[in-house]
């Protein structure tokens, strides 16, 4: 008994998983102190307008993110046969494209600073131009972290994690203090991206070194996996990005406050799993690449997701008034509390399609693209006819979400069956 409990904690999937648990559990423990700070040194507007600020960042930063399940699939694959040539050659095909996404976008945001202030009724227009500055450093930096996931160097994407949050914190708390409030708060946001991605560079420097030649890749298995995968990234994201942005603009700058800390509750959920996914994908790759088994990995990520769902799902139906003035102490936020169970709920349900999602790319099966899309492009279109009250926003990303989950898990028991046929 006593052999088993270590070899289940010396496998790749759990101690990685550990590693990158331990740091994000720190790091949000940060990034909730950063939080409950701004919370009570910010009025419900004012951090409204900051979650939606941060909001409007991550959108575009899908685009960029979206690129992430091909690097860490092609590096991981590279990785495995220690073919360093090819890992430079794909990491400069795909950042240069991306810088200049990047930096387009940015002009975007300097030229129609005033309309998109007005969309989101933001008042000062530089919180406009932070937003543009970090989405320029998300484009930079997207393969980077993408790189070191596929390299499996968890322990140092776990001391990135800290200092991001540890940055955003320090920052955070002086520059509100000084009075500089959203302003301050989105400078915060744009350090936070910044420094940590700065040193991300170091575990790659291979890459920028002379003597490391660089290998050609092939743009059409690229293209061919990477669109797709792109997409499906693009929308898994957007299922839990879209509805804060709307909200912004349907809702009053209150009520979106009052949406935005229920948003970061329910989703503390997912942010205890993510380094589960986060592990799974780059070893499932390697296991596929080597042509080994894989299932294993794939059902104990399942089983690891649960656990914390249901425990955090139930506790939020049990306990909701006490969950919400834990993370916020002002009693206008009690108004969400019936409201906090299912959310929670939904965002469990999401948290297995993550984890699905991620395994259908990392063996290739880019198939999910189109049940991932059509339900992103289905909540917007509904959200945007049916807001009459944040219960029915909820009510339709989850009916969205179930939905979704059946039809990925309808397509691995046809997948299976498949092979077993073989």
């Amino acid at each position: 008994m006593r052999q088993k409990a270590q070899d289940f904690l010396k496998h790749p999937l759990v101690s990685g998983s550990s590693v990158l648990f331990l740091s994000s559990l720190f790091a949000n423990f940060l990034n909730f102190l950063f939080n409950i700070f701004m919370t009570r040194n910010l009025s419900l507007e004012d951090y409204g307008t900051v979650i939606s600020l941060i909001s409007i960042i991550m959108m575009p930063a899908l685009v960029s993110s979206s690129v992430v399940p091909t690097v860490i699939n092609f590096g991981a694959t590279y990785f495995a046969k220690n073919d360093l040539s090819m890992v430079k050659g794909m990491f400069y095909k795909i950042t240069k494209p991306l810088v200049l996404i990047g930096a387009l976008i940015l002009a975007l945001f300097i030229i129609f600073d005033n309309q998109i202030a007005v969309y989101f009724q933001i008042k000062d227009t530089r919180l406009i131009l932070l937003a543009g500055m970090t989405i320029f450093v998300t484009f930079t930096g997207a393969t980077v972290g993408a790189l070191l996931q596929a390299k499996l160097s968890f322990h140092f994407i776990s001391f990135i994690n800290i200092l991001a949050s540890l940055v955003k914190l320090i920052a955070g708390v002086t520059l509100i203090l000084m009075g500089y409030k959203t302003l301050g708060a989105m400078w915060t946001v744009f350090l936070s991206f910044s420094i940590p991605l700065i040193i991300s560079f170091y575990p790659i420097r291979f890459i920028f070194k002379k003597d490391q030649r660089t290998q050609k890749i092939d743009t059409k298995s690229l293209i061919k996996y990477g669109i797709p995968a792109a997409i499906t990234a693009f929308s898994l994201t957007s299922l839990i990005t879209t509805d804060i942005i709307l909200v912004k603009h349907f809702f009053t700058p209150i009520e979106a406050g009052l949406y935005s800390v229920l948003s970061l509750i329910g989703r503390v959920i997912f942010f205890l799993s993510a380094p589960i996914g986060q592990v799974m994908f780059p070893l499932i790759v390697q296991k596929y690449t080597k042509d080994e088994d894989y299932k294993s990995i794939f059902f104990m990520a399942i089983l690891l997701v649960l656990v914390p769902a249901v425990g955090m799902t139930g506790f939020y139906f049990l306990f909701p008034e006490f969950t919400i003035q834990f993370f916020n102490q002002q009693k206008e936020s009690l108004k969400i509390a019936p409201l906090l169970g299912y959310f929670g709920l939904m965002i469990s349900f999401y948290t297995v399609v993550t984890v699905l999602t991620n395994f259908f790319l990392s063996i290739k099966k880019t198939f999910v693209v189109y049940p991932l899309s059509f339900a992103a492009l289905v909540q917007i279109i509904l959200i945007s006819f049916f807001h009459n009250s944040f219960l029915q926003i909820i009510t339709t990303t989850f009916i969205i979400v179930s939905l979704l989950l059946l039809s990925l898990l309808v397509y691995y028991t046809q997948l299976h069956r498949g092979k077993e046929k073989k």
